[in-house]
């Protein structure tokens, strides 16, 4: 074992504490197990859920990663083929692109992007799963105790905000998008 300065949680602080870690270079690699016989992997880790539905850009799936043992979602995008587009086809730079600007934003009102992948056909990217209310599930908003109407006087003022003081914004705000999770509003996709 290695060891290395720990941070403080939820912060960039370090600490005094030192702590034994892990060190990744170190380890034996294990083997993945499927969980199940002749079980099919997303990309040879990620056990399909359920779909969370399909957009112009592609659908969004709920799987479970089974290295990490966490759930996630995954947004695959099918890619223009040779040049070729059809329906709501991205190319692999577009794609891309998109996965390397959610990566950039580190904010507890945005997904998280975890990961990018492709094959010949699609395009994955890997994000954190929010567990929440989507924003027009009213009456689940209400069942959870949140004031509908605070939520959308914060919604329109976190709009302005992006645009004005933080200069970008978010391009689709649709339902599917916008999700409450513990009272604060994120932003997906």
């Amino acid at each position: 074992m290695r060891y290395r300065l720990a941070l403080a949680p939820n912060t960039a602080k370090p600490t005094n504490e030192v702590r034994a870690v892990r060190d990744p270079s170190t380890a034996q690699a294990q083997p993945i197990r499927q969980t199940r016989p002749n079980e099919q992997l997303l990309l040879g880790r990620y056990r399909v859920m359920s779909s969370c539905g399909t957009g112009g850009f592609g659908t969004v799936l709920t799987c479970w990663d089974t290295r990490l043992q966490r759930r996630v979602a995954i947004k695959r995008m099918p890619l223009a083929i040779r040049g070729v587009y059809s329906g709501g086809a991205a190319t692999m730079s577009e794609a891309l692109a998109e996965a390397r600007t959610s990566s950039m934003l580190a904010h507890p009102n945005i997904v998280t992007m975890f990961d990018f992948e492709n094959d010949h056909d699609y395009a994955y990217l890997v994000m954190e799963y929010v567990d929440g209310i989507q924003i027009d599930d009213v009456a689940g908003l209400k069942a959870a105790g949140i004031d509908v109407r605070r939520i959308g006087e914060r919604l329109g003022e976190n709009y302005v905000k992006q645009i004005v003081e933080d200069g970008y914004f978010h391009a689709d705000p649709h339902p599917g998008n916008i999700w409450v999770r513990g009272g604060k509003i994120v932003w997906l996709d």
